[in-house]
Order: C-alpha cells, then sequence, then structure tokens
C-alpha cells in the first residue's frame, strides 16, 4: 500500500468479509461470484470507473471472478500466489464430498475447529509459519497484525460459515473453468514464490499459459507470501507492473 502510494496511485485496501472488520451479511454468502460482486460494489461506492485489481492467495478466485463478472470495470489483473483452483482441461465438474459437506454442516465441529486453528491467537504463529519459507518472517510484529482482526465478535462464527466455500464449495464458478482464461481480454501478471508449497510454482505457470495476455514473475527463495518474506523485491516488482500497465492499458 505504501509502496503504490509513494509511486502516485490510489491504493484501496478491501476486508472482503469474514475477515477483517468488513460487516458481515446477515445470511452467509461467500461464493467467489458474491465476494466478486463485492469487489464491484466497493468500486460503484468509490464511483471508481476501471482499476487494476490485486488479488493473493484465496482471494485471486474473487478477484478473478470480478474481471469476468465486469469485464469493462477491470483494467488488468495482478494475481500473487493465487489459489484459483483450475480445473484439468475436459475434467467434469467433481461435486463436493457428502462426508466433508455433512462434517462441515455441524456447527459445533465446524466453530471448534476455526476456534482451535483459525481464530486461536496461540496457534497464529504456527499458521503464518506453515505458509511461509522461513519462519524467522514470522515477527512478532506480523504475529500481531494477523492476531488484530481476530478480535472481532463474531469471527469464528463467521470464518465457520465461510469454511465450507473453500474446502467443499457447493457450485464451481468461472474462474475454475480453463476456458475462462484463455478468453479473459485484459492483462493478467502473476507473481510468484519460488518456494511456495500452498499454491506451487506450477500453478503459476499453469496459469500464465492459458491467459493470452498473461506473464509471470517469480520471486526467489519467498513461499505463499512472498509481500512480508521479500517486501523490497515485492513492491519494487508490485509498483512496476502497475506502472506499466497503467501505462499500456486504456
Amino acid at each position: 500500500m505504501d509502496a503504490l502510494a509513494a509511486a502516485g496511485y490510489r491504493a484501496v485496501a478491501l476486508d472482503l468479509p469474514p475477515f477483517g472488520y468488513s460487516e458481515r451479511p446477515l445470511q452467509p454468502r461467500y461464493s467467489k461470484a458474491d465476494q466478486a460482486r463485492r469487489i464491484i460494489g466497493v468500486l460503484d461506492s468509490l464511483d471508481v470507473p476501471r482499476a487494476i485489481l490485486v488479488g493473493h492467495s484465496f482471494g485471486g478466485g474473487p478477484t478473478v471472478e470480478a474481471a469476468l463478472v465486469a469485464p469493462d470495470r477491470v483494467k488488468a489483473l495482478v494475481l500473487v500466489d493465487a489459489a484459483l483452483r483450475i480445473a484439468e482441461d475436459n475434467a467434469s465438474p467433481q461435486p463436493p464430498a457428502p462426508l466433508l459437506r455433512g462434517l462441515l454442516a455441524v456447527r459445533p465441529l465446524r466453530d471448534g475447529v476455526v476456534a482451535t486453528f483459525l481464530t486461536n491467537p496461540q496457534f497464529t504463529r504456527r499458521l503464518l509459519q506453515a505458509f511461509i519459507a522461513d519462519p524467522v518472517h514470522a515477527t512478532d510484529e506480523r504475529v500481531s497484525i494477523y492476531q488484530q482482526p481476530l478480535t472481532v465478535r463474531g469471527s469464528t462464527a463467521a470464518i465457520g460459515q465461510w469454511l465450507p466455500e473453500l474446502l467443499a464449495p457447493q457450485a464451481g464458478s468461472q474462474s475454475e473453468g480453463p476456458s475462462a482464461y484463455r478468453t479473459l481480454a485484459i492483462p493478467l501478471i502473476a507473481i510468484w514464490g519460488e518456494l511456495d508449497t500452498i499454491t506451487p510454482l506450477a500453478q503459476g505457470k499453469r496459469l500464465v499459459s492459458l491467459a493470452p495476455q498473461a506473464k509471470l514473475k517469480v520471486i526467489p527463495l519467498a513461499g505463499h507470501i512472498p509481500q512480508i518474506e521479500s517486501p523490497t523485491v515485492f513492491n519494487r516488482l508490485l509498483v512496476e507492473t502497475v506502472r506499466l500497465l497503467d501505462k499500456f492499458v486504456k
């Protein structure tokens, strides 16, 4: 955010519910399509006609979905170690496992898992270390930042309601189909950590092989969260990428 602002850009961070501090819907609607509509809604509320969207990890799916839902509103996509779940060519959609869906429907069990691993402040450091290549980057300052939104009332229950969309979504989304990327009419830049074990580099390479206007930029020795593992390199790449896209994409 600071690097983009210093380069003269207006950078807006979105807290997509149920995370962060955004208000959560009374009825849980957390599909990628629902989240995409929220992204476009933010552009509407800010009177932004078109924007470059940057999405990280499982935020990548809603980011791509927003470009597919409202292509006239998105100038370009920057995807950072995106968890997109792109299906194999000619693969039939796989329904979610009934047993898993059944277990996730049991609220006490689901909330117990979330409270133990995701919203438990005593587990934040270990969770963060699982996503990065070098555990040294899970500093006290970073851990504190990740812990802060967890103090919002109702976080455990809300994240529990979202969990089925991560682990066993009932319906597929446009952003999971290879054909959606082949017909993507805007530039796509993928920034990837070389040592990512959550969404391995091979996924980034396949992503850019599908989209006609796509390029891949790899950050050496970084894992799934390069913006905290190699912040200097990441910020430079991000600013260079946005500057290039802003110059050539009208």
